[in-house]
């Protein structure tokens, strides 16, 4: 079990800019915590990278600006 209790939950962590934004604090502690985290990112090229640094990490690209 999970300190935070979040074991085999879903997660959609959103704005994951780089390594010291808060996004990715949450979402790696997230999975650290056995949750399944979904990384929300603006466009491919931030999806790429993400993926580079999360292998294994699902990973969309969602721009919803208008």
């Amino acid at each position: 079990m999970s300190w935070l209790g979040v074991e085999g939950r879903t997660y959609l962590v959103t704005g994951c800019k780089n390594k010291r934004s808060v996004a990715w604090h949450v979402g790696t502690r997230l999975a650290a915590e056995g949750a399944r985290v979904v990384w929300s990112v603006r466009n491919g090229e931030r999806a790429a990278e993400l993926t580079k640094r999360l292998p294994g990490a699902h990973v969309v690209a969602c721009d919803v600006e208008d």
